[in-house]
């Protein structure tokens, strides 16, 4: 069977240890970002639907420029901000906190924009077309559902 799937990109980093929003910054000569590369995998493999996971801090050029993407590739895109306000205990106290809450708060944030099975990945981590052929099998084949997980990970040592 051929489900719909979401890859979900999360983006929402403050980028403090880079010193700026390295999930826009673009390598290579053409100057995309690795979140592009992601993108162009994962609509190749079969995913119909994209929401990334992104701070008050992208650029709304970068934004307009997936938004063009999204059109001349015909795939739905959706943005969601991760605000640390957001999922939280009423009387919970922020003052002190800058920084958002991390990776399981981000998919949290985007609960009510995903409805298929889904994949996660990280804005500034480079997968390859491969690991998106494989989660989309998986999908396919009723593995990855509302109550089967999967995770798909690199061996660090062969």
């Amino acid at each position: 069977m051929n489900y719909k799937k979401t890859l979900l990109i999360l983006a929402g980093g403050l980028g403090s240890r880079y010193k700026g929003l390295k999930q826009v910054d673009g390598i290579m000569d053409n100057g995309s970002p690795i979140l592009e590369y992601s993108i162009f995998d994962a609509l190749e493999a079969g995913f119909t639907k994209i929401v990334v996971i992104i701070n008050r801090f992208i650029p709304e050029s970068y934004i307009s420029r997936l938004k063009e993407i999204s059109e001349r590739k015909n795939f739905d895109l959706v943005f969601v901000y991760q605000d640390i306000k957001d999922f939280l205990l009423k009387d919970f106290d922020i003052s002190e906190r800058q920084k958002p809450w991390g990776t399981a708060h981000a998919i949290l944030c985007a609960k009510n924009t995903i409805q298929d099975p889904f994949v996660i990945i990280n804005a500034d981590d480079f997968y390859g077309k491969e690991i998106y052929k494989l989660a989309s099998e998986q999908i396919n084949e009723g593995q990855i559902s509302e109550n089967q997980y999967e995770l798909i990970a690199y061996p660090l040592k062969t």
